[in-house]
């Protein structure tokens, strides 16, 4: 809290004043800290106080520690279950979700679980600001990357390859030969919408093949409900290999051979430096990895 006064207001007095001590204590404090650390934190000067770059990165840090501290001495105060907030991407839910959830609640029965489903962007910044635990998303995002790396911990998961899939019958898999990006790409499409991570992989496959990327015929929110489309009608879409494999029931859904290839970010478990010594979280990461080390030998 010391900090965060000090960085927001650049003033000991005013620092004083509202944690509702002397300045001379605020003067002390701060030097502990900095010895702590061994170096300087603010610059003085006649005016006040200003962060050096170590001051920012630390205080960054610490907001996010409080927020922990604060949630945990709620949950004591209200006499509740300590709570363990995991967000997972929207197919990644659908694939392992269920059985990780389920044995989580086996492995961490004194927890409760408290489940995000959401597009990786949204998890990922949750993740750095303190508002989950932990998140398993594609990384990094490109707009978050660095927020990432310098308040968390990162495990990326085994590589799970993307594939054009259309149902059986449609003329792409008739070809015996590897159909054209061109000639794939004048199909009709089911994709989510263009802001999604999915699209935009996507998109990146089309710039490398040098075709315009098409308009699809029909956008849903969700891969699983663009896979649903693509298994009920002559439309194409992509998933990733391991959501192909899982489909229920006869093999309605096939990957097209095509030298339209689709380069996608391994899914990731990452978590907040301060949370990863939580028992719950290294349950968590251990079958995540576990699970994900059995899928790619098996």
């Amino acid at each position: 809290m010391l900090l965060a006064l000090l960085v927001e207001h650049g003033s000991l007095r005013e620092a004083a004043r509202r944690l509702g001590i002397a300045q001379p204590a605020v003067g002390a404090l701060l030097r502990e800290l900095e010895h702590a650390v061994g170096q300087d934190l603010f610059i003085r000067s006649r005016t006040g106080v200003s962060p050096t770059p170590a001051a920012l990165a630390l205080a960054a840090r610490s907001d996010v520690a409080l927020e922990t501290l604060r949630i945990g001495l709620d949950e004591v105060a209200e006499g509740t279950t300590p709570t363990l907030r995991v967000g997972i991407v929207h197919h990644a839910m659908i694939l392992h979700g269920i059985p990780w959830l389920t044995d989580m609640l086996r492995f961490a029965s004194q927890w409760q679980l408290r489940v995000q489903v959401s597009a990786a962007p949204e998890l990922l910044e949750n993740v750095a600001t303190g508002d989950l635990d932990c998140a398993i998303a594609r990384f990094p995002s490109q707009n978050l990357a660095g927020t990432i790396h310098d308040t968390c911990r990162v495990w990326q998961l085994p590589a799970d390859p993307w594939n054009v899939v259309a149902s059986v019958g449609h003329p792409a898999l008739k070809s015996r030969t590897p159909v054209p990006a061109e000639t794939l790409l004048a199909h009709p499409w089911v994709l989510p919408a263009s802001d999604s991570q999915t699209y935009l992989m996507f998109r990146n496959a089309c710039m490398r093949s040098g075709v315009p990327a098409p308009a699809p015929a029909l956008v849903v929110d969700g891969l699983q409900y663009c896979v649903a489309m693509a298994m009920n009608a002559r439309l194409l879409t992509i998933c990733p290999s391991s959501m192909l494999r899982s489909l229920p029931g006869p093999r309605q859904l096939k990957a097209v051979r095509t030298d339209f290839s689709i380069e996608a970010p391994p899914l990731a478990f990452v978590c907040r430096t301060e949370a990863q010594r939580l028992p719950a979280i290294r349950a968590l990461l251990e079958l995540v990895l576990s699970t994900a080390l059995a899928a790619k030998t098996g």
